[in-house]
Protein backbone atom coordinates (compact mmCIF):
# COMPACT_ATOMS: atom_id res chain seq x y z
CA UNK A 1 0.00 0.00 0.00
CA UNK A 2 1.44 3.40 -0.99
CA UNK A 3 1.02 6.74 0.72
CA UNK A 4 -1.17 7.94 -2.17
CA UNK A 5 -3.73 5.15 -1.72
CA UNK A 6 -4.07 5.31 2.05
CA UNK A 7 -7.28 6.63 3.58
CA UNK A 8 -6.55 9.87 5.45
CA UNK A 9 -9.97 10.52 7.01
CA UNK A 10 -12.05 8.32 9.29
CA UNK A 11 -15.32 7.37 7.53
CA UNK A 12 -17.07 7.05 10.88
CA UNK A 13 -16.26 10.26 12.78
CA UNK A 14 -14.33 12.33 10.24
CA UNK A 15 -11.16 12.35 12.31
CA UNK A 16 -7.93 12.93 10.43
CA UNK A 17 -5.38 11.72 12.98
CA UNK A 18 -4.69 8.15 11.91
CA UNK A 19 -2.44 5.80 13.84
CA UNK A 20 -1.13 2.35 13.01
CA UNK A 21 -1.13 -0.82 15.06
CA UNK A 22 -0.56 -4.52 14.69
CA UNK A 23 -1.76 -7.64 16.45
CA UNK A 24 0.70 -9.11 18.91
CA UNK A 25 1.68 -12.67 19.67
CA UNK A 26 0.76 -15.34 17.13
CA UNK A 27 -2.21 -13.54 15.53
CA UNK A 28 -1.40 -13.67 11.83
CA UNK A 29 -3.31 -13.96 8.58
CA UNK A 30 -2.94 -17.29 6.76
CA UNK A 31 -4.04 -18.28 3.23
CA UNK A 32 -7.45 -19.95 2.93
CA UNK A 33 -7.20 -23.55 1.75
CA UNK A 34 -3.41 -23.72 2.17
CA UNK A 35 -1.48 -24.70 5.26
CA UNK A 36 1.00 -22.14 6.53
CA UNK A 37 2.92 -22.00 9.77
CA UNK A 38 3.99 -18.39 9.50
CA UNK A 39 1.27 -16.55 7.61
CA UNK A 40 1.70 -12.79 7.55
CA UNK A 41 1.53 -10.03 10.15
CA UNK A 42 -1.43 -7.66 9.83
CA UNK A 43 -1.09 -3.89 10.13
CA UNK A 44 -4.15 -1.80 10.93
CA UNK A 45 -4.79 1.93 10.44
CA UNK A 46 -6.89 3.27 13.28
CA UNK A 47 -8.70 6.54 13.94
CA UNK A 48 -7.16 7.94 17.11
CA UNK A 49 -10.31 9.92 17.86
CA UNK A 50 -12.95 7.15 17.90
CA UNK A 51 -10.87 3.97 17.67
CA UNK A 52 -12.47 2.83 14.42
CA UNK A 53 -10.30 0.42 12.39
CA UNK A 54 -10.23 2.06 8.98
CA UNK A 55 -8.31 -0.56 7.03
CA UNK A 56 -5.96 -3.47 7.45
CA UNK A 57 -3.34 -5.01 5.23
CA UNK A 58 -0.91 -7.91 5.39
CA UNK A 59 2.83 -7.38 5.45
CA UNK A 60 3.63 -10.19 3.01
CA UNK A 61 0.92 -10.38 0.32
CA UNK A 62 2.98 -12.84 -1.77
CA UNK A 63 2.06 -15.57 0.72
CA UNK A 64 -1.52 -15.42 -0.58
CA UNK A 65 -0.73 -16.02 -4.25
CA UNK A 66 -2.13 -19.28 -5.52
CA UNK A 67 0.50 -21.89 -6.36
CA UNK A 68 -0.59 -23.53 -9.59
CA UNK A 69 0.43 -26.01 -12.22
CA UNK A 70 -1.14 -25.79 -15.66
CA UNK A 71 -1.98 -29.16 -17.17
CA UNK A 72 -4.73 -30.56 -19.33
CA UNK A 73 -6.49 -27.26 -19.29
CA UNK A 74 -6.89 -27.34 -15.50
CA UNK A 75 -5.50 -25.12 -12.77
CA UNK A 76 -4.39 -26.86 -9.63
CA UNK A 77 -2.06 -26.54 -6.65
CA UNK A 78 1.49 -27.85 -6.96
CA UNK A 79 0.95 -30.94 -4.83
CA UNK A 80 4.68 -31.45 -4.32
CA UNK A 81 5.25 -28.01 -2.82
CA UNK A 82 1.97 -26.77 -1.32
CA UNK A 83 3.81 -24.05 0.64
CA UNK A 84 6.44 -23.39 -2.01
CA UNK A 85 10.15 -24.15 -1.81
CA UNK A 86 12.46 -22.75 0.83
CA UNK A 87 14.03 -19.43 -0.12
CA UNK A 88 15.96 -16.96 1.98
CA UNK A 89 18.48 -14.43 0.69
CA UNK A 90 18.56 -11.84 3.48
CA UNK A 91 20.37 -11.49 6.78
CA UNK A 92 19.91 -14.09 9.51
CA UNK A 93 18.61 -11.72 12.18
CA UNK A 94 17.92 -12.85 15.76
CA UNK A 95 14.17 -12.35 15.28
CA UNK A 96 14.19 -14.43 12.10
CA UNK A 97 16.12 -17.24 13.79
CA UNK A 98 13.74 -17.19 16.75
CA UNK A 99 10.76 -17.33 14.40
CA UNK A 100 12.21 -20.41 12.70
CA UNK A 101 12.89 -22.04 16.07
CA UNK A 102 9.28 -21.43 17.10
CA UNK A 103 8.14 -23.18 13.94
CA UNK A 104 10.31 -26.20 14.75
CA UNK A 105 9.02 -26.10 18.32
CA UNK A 106 5.38 -26.08 17.22
CA UNK A 107 5.67 -28.62 14.42
CA UNK A 108 4.99 -31.83 16.43
CA UNK A 109 1.69 -30.45 17.74
CA UNK A 110 0.68 -29.28 14.27
CA UNK A 111 1.55 -32.67 12.80
CA UNK A 112 -0.49 -34.42 15.47
CA UNK A 113 -3.41 -32.14 14.68
CA UNK A 114 -3.00 -32.77 10.93
CA UNK A 115 -3.39 -36.56 11.34
CA UNK A 116 -6.05 -36.49 14.05
CA UNK A 117 -8.81 -39.11 13.60
CA UNK A 118 -7.37 -40.51 10.36
CA UNK A 119 -8.12 -44.20 9.84
CA UNK A 120 -5.69 -46.77 8.42
CA UNK A 121 -7.09 -46.53 4.91
CA UNK A 122 -6.57 -42.76 5.01
CA UNK A 123 -3.07 -43.08 6.47
CA UNK A 124 -2.23 -45.43 3.62
CA UNK A 125 -3.38 -42.92 0.98
CA UNK A 126 -0.65 -41.20 -1.06
CA UNK A 127 -0.72 -37.42 -0.62
CA UNK A 128 -0.29 -37.13 -4.41
CA UNK A 129 -0.03 -39.55 -7.36
CA UNK A 130 3.23 -41.52 -7.04
CA UNK A 131 3.91 -39.82 -3.71
CA UNK A 132 4.36 -41.16 -0.20
CA UNK A 133 1.39 -42.18 1.88
CA UNK A 134 0.39 -40.08 4.87
CA UNK A 135 1.91 -42.77 7.09
CA UNK A 136 5.23 -42.59 5.22
CA UNK A 137 5.24 -38.80 5.46
CA UNK A 138 4.91 -38.95 9.24
CA UNK A 139 7.68 -41.54 9.57
CA UNK A 140 9.85 -39.59 7.11
CA UNK A 141 9.66 -36.51 9.33
CA UNK A 142 11.07 -38.58 12.18
CA UNK A 143 13.81 -40.03 9.94
CA UNK A 144 14.74 -36.63 8.52
CA UNK A 145 14.74 -34.72 11.76
CA UNK A 146 16.83 -37.33 13.56
CA UNK A 147 19.42 -36.88 10.81
CA UNK A 148 19.11 -33.10 11.05
CA UNK A 149 19.63 -33.11 14.82
CA UNK A 150 22.85 -35.09 14.41
CA UNK A 151 24.05 -32.74 11.64
CA UNK A 152 23.60 -29.73 13.91
CA UNK A 153 25.60 -31.43 16.65
CA UNK A 154 28.36 -32.39 14.25
CA UNK A 155 28.60 -28.82 12.93
CA UNK A 156 28.72 -27.42 16.47
CA UNK A 157 31.41 -29.77 17.73
CA UNK A 158 33.65 -30.33 14.69
CA UNK A 159 35.41 -28.09 12.18
CA UNK A 160 33.22 -27.87 9.08
CA UNK A 161 32.49 -31.64 8.97
CA UNK A 162 31.22 -33.43 5.89
CA UNK A 163 27.92 -35.06 6.79
CA UNK A 164 26.60 -38.31 5.35
CA UNK A 165 23.37 -38.04 3.35
CA UNK A 166 20.79 -40.81 3.50
CA UNK A 167 18.52 -42.32 0.86
CA UNK A 168 15.20 -40.99 2.12
CA UNK A 169 13.19 -42.80 -0.56
CA UNK A 170 14.79 -46.11 0.49
CA UNK A 171 14.25 -45.41 4.19
CA UNK A 172 10.57 -44.74 3.50
CA UNK A 173 10.25 -48.27 2.09
CA UNK A 174 11.74 -50.02 5.13
CA UNK A 175 9.42 -52.08 7.29
CA UNK A 176 9.36 -49.67 10.23
CA UNK A 177 7.59 -47.13 8.03
CA UNK A 178 4.52 -49.37 8.28
CA UNK A 179 4.29 -48.90 12.04
CA UNK A 180 1.43 -46.97 13.70
CA UNK A 181 2.18 -43.27 13.34
CA UNK A 182 1.99 -42.72 17.11
CA UNK A 183 5.50 -44.15 17.34
CA UNK A 184 6.91 -41.32 15.24
CA UNK A 185 4.61 -38.66 16.70
CA UNK A 186 5.98 -39.39 20.18
CA UNK A 187 9.54 -39.59 18.83
CA UNK A 188 9.20 -36.17 17.18
CA UNK A 189 7.80 -34.60 20.35
CA UNK A 190 10.83 -35.76 22.34
CA UNK A 191 13.33 -35.00 19.58
CA UNK A 192 12.04 -31.48 18.95
CA UNK A 193 12.09 -30.72 22.70
CA UNK A 194 15.83 -31.46 22.79
CA UNK A 195 16.45 -29.85 19.39
CA UNK A 196 14.77 -26.58 20.33
CA UNK A 197 16.67 -26.47 23.62
CA UNK A 198 19.91 -26.84 21.68
CA UNK A 199 18.97 -24.23 19.07
CA UNK A 200 17.99 -21.62 21.68
CA UNK A 201 21.39 -22.03 23.35
CA UNK A 202 23.35 -21.06 20.23
CA UNK A 203 25.51 -17.95 20.13
CA UNK A 204 25.98 -15.71 17.11
CA UNK A 205 29.29 -17.49 16.49
CA UNK A 206 27.56 -20.88 16.63
CA UNK A 207 25.07 -19.80 13.97
CA UNK A 208 27.99 -19.05 11.62
CA UNK A 209 29.44 -22.55 11.96
CA UNK A 210 29.11 -24.80 8.94
CA UNK A 211 28.99 -28.33 7.65
CA UNK A 212 29.51 -29.74 4.16
CA UNK A 213 26.65 -31.53 2.43
CA UNK A 214 28.06 -33.63 -0.45
CA UNK A 215 25.22 -32.53 -2.74
CA UNK A 216 24.52 -28.92 -1.74
CA UNK A 217 27.91 -27.78 -0.45
CA UNK A 218 28.63 -25.66 2.63
CA UNK A 219 25.63 -24.96 4.87
CA UNK A 220 25.56 -22.53 7.81
CA UNK A 221 23.95 -23.64 11.05
CA UNK A 222 21.71 -20.56 11.11
CA UNK A 223 20.50 -21.14 7.55
CA UNK A 224 19.88 -24.81 8.31
CA UNK A 225 17.43 -23.82 11.05
CA UNK A 226 15.32 -22.17 8.37
CA UNK A 227 15.50 -25.21 6.12
CA UNK A 228 14.03 -27.45 8.81
CA UNK A 229 11.39 -24.94 9.86
CA UNK A 230 10.30 -25.03 6.22
CA UNK A 231 10.67 -28.81 6.04
CA UNK A 232 8.18 -29.28 8.87
CA UNK A 233 5.67 -26.96 7.23
CA UNK A 234 6.25 -28.59 3.84
CA UNK A 235 5.34 -32.11 4.93
CA UNK A 236 2.54 -31.15 7.30
CA UNK A 237 1.01 -29.30 4.36
CA UNK A 238 1.16 -32.49 2.28
CA UNK A 239 -1.24 -34.00 4.79
CA UNK A 240 -3.50 -31.00 5.36
CA UNK A 241 -3.82 -30.25 1.65
CA UNK A 242 -4.80 -33.89 1.02
CA UNK A 243 -7.44 -33.65 3.75
CA UNK A 244 -8.76 -30.45 2.23
CA UNK A 245 -8.98 -31.95 -1.25
CA UNK A 246 -10.71 -35.13 -0.10
CA UNK A 247 -12.84 -33.39 2.53
CA UNK A 248 -11.58 -35.62 5.35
Amino acid sequence: MTENTRVTKCPKCGGTEIGEGKQSGYSVMVPVGRFSLRGSDITYRICTRCGYIIEGYVKNPDKFKKKIIIGRGEERMDLRYPVGQFKHNGDLTPSLIEGWIKEIEGAPALLRKAVRDLQDNQLNTPYRPDGWTVRQVVHHLADSHMNAYVRFKLALTEDNPTIKPYREEKWAELYDSRLPIEVSLVLLEALHARWVTLLRSLSAADLEKTFIHPDSGEVKVGFNIGIYAWHSCHHIAHITSLRNRLDW
